[in-house]
């Protein structure tokens, strides 16, 4: 696999172009940080910006940027997105989608290898026309529903949902939802936590905070330790964090949680880890290393002892009802000069 893609179609708006190489660049720091008192682990997995001849994309308003290369490379992507685009008015829907038959001939290859697909607004159409939507449920702008239903009946539209998924396609209702849409991404490439890291930092908030106590300072440390998971952090680093003493944090966790921070800690570590079990095809010992653990028999007995079966157990009983695996044999993060076979990192 080679990573991640992003197609610049003739007429995509920058926005929602740009939106995603931004998500990823931010997701790319974050793994830094949050990894940098452990092995070294930086982002090594590549984003793609690609159009279908290889030249440079010609985006809204006669702006261009440099592509990476073309659709003719031969590569397999893990996730291709495709950016919300004005439609041609000079031409008619059916004509426009003539247009793209190469892109779309090349999509429905990708998603044969495995690749998940998303498209925003108006590149719905695209999607759509490849026959990956059919007979499932999709989401698009407003004023596009009537000519979207026309020629694709057989399509559910949820247009009140700004995200819809449907097996590994995914649409967005447009430029307001694209941050969504990619923070939807990102959960399905990375994991949950990195998600709701880049819901916070763009002030989305997309993520449920249900899971937070009502308690301001339990939530502020609940975050700080969320951004911190597979870290060493201690808690006089985390009193000091929250300018409170080490007494008052484990009050306040004890009362709101029912729990110390370092039973919060090892719960997110748990929960990493299921999502890296069920949505990758990496190694105990990898997934014990991102999630935190130096030590893999440490690991699979804190795993056992939180889920109640050992990790290979876990992948192996959930596996079916799991999101389909992302393969990851040319995506490999750095982790103390040795590679790691990743779509996380």
């Amino acid at each position: 696999m080679s990573g991640f893609a992003v197609v610049g179609i003739t007429g995509a708006y920058l926005s929602s172009l740009g939106v995603f190489l931004d998500a990823f660049e931010l997701i790319g720091r974050q793994v830094v940080e949050l990894y940098r008192t452990r092995h070294p682990i930086t982002m090594q997995t590549r984003v793609h910006l690609l159009t279908t001849d290889g030249r440079a994309a010609k985006l809204a308003g006669g702006r261009t940027l440099p592509s990476d290369g073309g659709l003719d490379a031969g590569l397999q992507f893990d996730l291709i997105h495709l950016p919300a685009v004005i439609l041609d008015e000079q031409l008619s829907l059916p004509d426009w989608l003539a247009k793209h038959s190469t892109l779309c001939e090349w999509l429905i290859r990708q998603h044969a290898g495995g690749a998940l697909i998303s498209a925003s607004g108006s590149a719905v159409f695209i999607l759509a026309e490849t026959g990956l939507l059919s007979g499932g449920t999709a989401t698009i702008g407003r004023t596009l529903l009537p000519l979207f239903r026309r020629r694709y009946p057989n399509i559910r539209l949820e247009h009140r949902s700004a995200v819809v998924e449907h097996g590994r396609v995914i649409t967005g209702s447009g430029l307001a939802a694209d941050m969504q849409l990619i923070t939807r991404l990102i959960e399905h490439v990375t994991t949950p936590e990195l998600a709701r890291w880049l819901s916070d930092v763009t002030s989305l908030h997309q993520a449920a905070e249900d899971h937070l106590a009502d308690d301001a300072l339990t939530a502020n440390a609940q975050l700080w330790l969320e951004e911190r998971f597979a870290q060493d952090v201690r808690i006089s680093e985390l009193a000091k964090a929250m300018a409170v003493s080490q007494q008052t944090v484990l009050r306040h966790f004890q009362r709101h949680l029912g729990s110390t921070p370092q039973e919060y800690v090892r719960q997110l570590r748990i929960k990493s880890a299921q999502g890296l079990l069920l949505r990758t095809s990496r190694s105990i010992a990898q997934i014990a290393t991102l999630s935190g653990y130096s030590d893999v028999q440490t690991f699979r007995k804190v795993f056992k002892e939180c889920a109640g079966t050992s990790p290979s157990q876990y992948r192996m009983l959930h596996k079916s009802s799991a999101s389909p695996q992302v393969s990851s044999a040319d995506q490999e993060p750095s982790v103390n000069g040795q590679q790691l076979a990743s779509d996380v990192t």
